[in-house]
C-alpha cells in the first residue's frame, strides 16, 4: 500500500485528537493536514498543566495505527482500540509540565509499513498553577522584559511600529516648541482692530446712536442736573448723564489663530492622559487563567509603566501650558480635535506657522494601538521565553565579568534558505561582540556570541565571523514520518543552535554550541541527548585547523523536581579526563543563582591552554 492509498481512507476533517485531562472536560482538537496559522491564542481551547491527561485520537480507518508527537517527541504509553478510536494511557501522564505557551500536536496515522499520513492537532493553550512553575516562568518574563533592549537594540514597544516613539517624537517639539514662543504669544500675539461699546464720559461722545440712546434711556442713575445750555431739558432743569456708552475701536486678541493656539495644548493633555490609560488598561491582569500570554501581560508592566508615565508627564506639561497661554492671550480656547482651518496667520506669521506645521504633523500620525503594542511586547516572552531568557542571562554574565559590550547588530544569513527564515526570531540582534584585557593586564581576550546562529556545510564558506561547520548530509530524522532515530541524507545541510560562542585569545579560538531546552535535565537526557550528540559532537568541526571545538552546553530551564544529577554527560571517564568535545547539562532558570556564562568560559580558557 503506497501513502497516496493510505491517504485515502484517512481523511483530514474526520479525525480528531482529544485530550483527556483527569476530573475535567475533554477537549476535543480537529487534525488538519497543514499545520494551523493562528493569529490570537486567546480564543484556543486549553488544558491545566500539572493535570493527568490521556490522548483519544478518533475518525480512524480499520487497522489504522497512530503515533502522537510534541515538539518533536513521541508520547509514548500503552494503546488499545475501540471501534473508530485509539486510546493513549501515557507512560509520562503529565506531558504539558514543560511546556510554555501552547503544545502543538501532530499524529502519525500508519496503515503500514509504507503507508503513512501525518496530521496537526488544534494548538493547545496551556495553563499554569500558581507554583514553582509559574513562579519561574514569570521572573523570566520580567528579565526578557526589563532586558528587552538587548534583543531588539532598541524600545521592544516601539521596535516594529514606530507609531508611539513618533508621537513621543512629535510631544517634544510641540512642548519644546510652545515653551519657547511664550515670551511672543504674552507681549506681542497677532491682534485685530475691533469696535466696541464702553461706557465712558459723556465728553468722549461724538454722535448719538440708537444703542447709546438705549443705555442712557435704561441707565437713570447716570443723569445729573447741569447749567442752562447744557443737556436735556425736563421739568424746569436741565439734565445730561455723567456717563456715556461711547463705541471706538481697540486692538482686541480675540482672534481664531490665538484661541486656536491657546486650545490645543488641551487637546495634547487630553489625549496623552487617554493612552496612557490605554496602556494601562492593556496590560491589566484580571482573575483568569494564567497562561503566557497572562504571563506575559504581568512582565510587560515594568516597560508599558515607564511609557504611560512619559504620556502623563505630557499631560501635565500641556495642561500646565495650556493655563499660560489662556492667561497670556486673555482668550476662550478653541476646542482643537482635527486640524484647524489655515487661516491667515498660521500661513503669513512665521510663530503662527511652526506650531500649525506641527499641528499638521500630530494630525497627520498613524494612530497608536495601545492594545496591539502591548500584545507584541508580551509575545515576545512566549514561546521562545527561555531562548530569550538564556540569551539575556549570558549577555549579562558576560558584563558582570567586565567584558565591555562594542558591537550588536543582526545578520541575515543568504545561505540558510527560506526554511530558517521562516523559523528564526525576527527583528532580534544575533550577533554580539564583547573584549578585555587578560587578568594579568597582557592580550586582549574577544568574546564572540552568536543567536540563532547558521553553521554550514564546510564546502561552503561560513557567514557572520562564524568558525565551525557541518562535516556530514546525514542526520536524525529528516523527515516527520519516520521514526525518531532514522538516519538518512539530507539536503539541508546546516544547523541552526540557539546561540553558539567563541573565546579568542592569543591568536587562537575556542569553541562551544549551548542549546536552550525548558524541560529538566532527566527528560534532556532521555528525549534529546543522543539526537544532540549526533548533530553537535559528532558532526560539527572547526574550519581554521588552530581552533578547537570544546563541545555542547545544553540549558535546562525546568524547576519541575527532577534528581538527575547535571553535569558531564561522560560521567564514567577519569576525574582528570576532560573530553573534548564535551556534552555539559545545566540547570539554568529563573529561580536559581546559575550563572550561564560561567562554566562555558572556564572550559574555552582552559581547551585554549592545552
Amino acid at each position: 500500500m503506497t501513502a497516496e492509498d493510505a491517504g485515502a481512507g484517512v481523511q483530514a476533517g474526520t479525525l480528531v485528537l482529544t485530550v483527556r485531562p483527569e476530573g475535567a472536560a475533554p477537549v476535543p482538537l480537529p487534525l488538519h493536514e497543514a499545520e494551523p496559522l493562528i493569529g490570537d491564542w486567546s480564543g484556543q481551547p486549553a488544558v491545566e498543566a500539572g493535570v493527568p491527561m490521556s490522548l483519544e485520537v478518533s475518525g480512524l480507518p480499520p487497522r489504522a495505527a497512530v503515533t502522537v508527537r510534541m515538539g518533536g517527541e513521541v508520547l509514548a504509553g500503552d494503546q488499545y482500540r475501540e471501534e473508530d478510536c485509539v486510546h493513549l494511557e501515557l507512560q509520562d501522564p503529565l506531558p504539558f509540565d514543560n511546556m510554555i505557551g501552547v503544545a502543538k500536536l501532530e499524529v502519525l496515522v500508519s496503515m503500514g509499513p509504507q503507508a503513512c499520513s501525518f496530521f496537526y492537532a488544534e494548538p493547545l493553550r496551556i495553563i499554569l498553577k500558581p507554583g514553582l512553575a509559574s513562579d519561574n516562568l514569570l521572573r523570566m518574563s520580567e528579565s526578557v522584559a526589563e532586558h528587552v533592549e538587548r534583543l531588539f537594540g532598541g524600545d521592544a514597544v516601539r521596535t516594529g511600529d514606530d507609531s508611539l516613539g513618533d508621537l513621543l517624537g512629535v510631544l517634544e517639539r510641540l512642548s519644546s516648541l510652545y515653551e519657547r514662543q511664550y515670551p511672543y504669544f504674552r507681549e506681542d500675539p497677532k491682534c485685530r482692530l475691533a469696535s466696541t461699546a464702553r461706557r465712558m464720559s459723556i465728553e468722549r461722545m461724538r454722535d448719538m446712536t440708537p444703542e447709546a440712546a438705549r443705555w442712557m434711556a435704561s441707565h437713570p442713575h447716570e443723569w445729573q442736573r447741569v447749567a442752562p445750555g447744557h443737556g436735556i431739558r425736563m421739568r424746569g432743569a436741565n439734565w445730561m448723564p455723567a456717563h456715556a456708552l461711547v463705541r471706538t475701536s481697540e486692538l482686541s486678541r480675540d482672534l481664531y489663530e490665538n484661541r486656536v493656539v491657546a486650545g490645543f495644548p488641551l487637546h495634547l493633555a487630553s489625549e496623552t492622559r487617554r493612552l496612557a490609560q490605554a496602556f494601562e488598561d492593556a496590560v491589566r491582569v484580571g482573575a483568569g487563567p494564567l497562561d503566557a500570554g497572562t504571563i506575559g501581560r504581568m512582565a510587560a508592566v515594568r516597560i508599558v509603566s515607564s511609557e504611560a508615565d512619559v504620556l502623563r508627564g505630557y499631560g501635565i506639561v500641556f495642561s500646565r501650558i495650556a493655563e499660560l497661554y489662556r492667561d497670556a492671550l486673555g482668550v476662550t480656547p478653541e476646542p482643537v480635535n482635527r486640524l484647524p482651518a489655515p487661516a491667515r496667520h498660521f500661513i503669513e506669521t512665521s510663530q503662527y506657522r511652526l506650531v500649525y506645521e506641527l499641528m499638521r504633523e500630530w494630525f497627520e500620525l498613524r494612530p497608536v494601538e495601545a492594545e496591539k503594542l502591548v500584545s507584541r511586547l508580551a509575545s515576545v516572552t512566549s514561546p521562545r521565553l527561555y531562548e530569550y531568557f538564556s540569551l539575556v542571562s549570558l549577555l549579562g554574565g558576560l558584563e558582570r565579568r567586565g567584558w565591555t559590550s562594542v558591537e550588536a547588530k543582526r545578520h541575515e544569513y543568504a545561505g540558510a534558505g527560506p526554511l530558517y527564515a521562516d523559523n528564526a526570531a525576527a527583528a532580534l540582534l544575533n550577533t554580539f561582540i564583547f573584549r578585555r584585557k587578560e587578568d594579568d593586564g597582557g592580550n586582549e581576550e574577544i568574546v564572540r556570541l552568536w543567536y540563532q546562529p547558521v553553521l554550514a556545510a564546510g564546502n561552503v564558506e561560513p557567514e557572520n565571523g562564524i568558525g565551525l561547520a557541518r562535516t556530514t548530509r546525514w542526520s536524525v530524522r529528516p523527515l516527520n514520518a519516520e521514526a525518531a532515530d532514522t538516519l538518512r541524507e539530507t539536503d539541508r545541510a546546516w544547523y541552526s543552535p540557539d546561540f553558539l560562542i567563541s573565546l579568542e585569545s592569543g591568536g587562537r579560538t575556542a569553541w562551544a554550541v549551548m542549546d536552550s531546552k525548558y524541560s529538566t535535565v532527566g527528560t534532556v537526557l532521555r528525549h534529546h541527548a543522543m539526537q544532540q550528540a549526533f548533530k553537535y559532537l559528532t558532526s560539527l568541526g572547526t574550519v581554521r585547523k588552530d581552533d578547537v571545538y570544546a563541545g555542547l552546553w545544553l540549558y535546562c530551564g525546568s524547576v519541575a523536581n527532577d534528581r538527575t544529577q547535571e553535569g558531564s554527560f561522560f560521567n564514567a571517564s577519569a576525574p582528570d579526563v576532560l573530553p573534548v568535545p564535551d556534552m555539559v547539562l545545566e540547570r539554568v532558570n529563573a529561580l536559581s543563582e546559575a550563572d550561564p556564562v560561567a562554566g562555558v568560559l572556564e572550559r574555552l580558557r582552559t581547551v585554549l591552554a592545552r
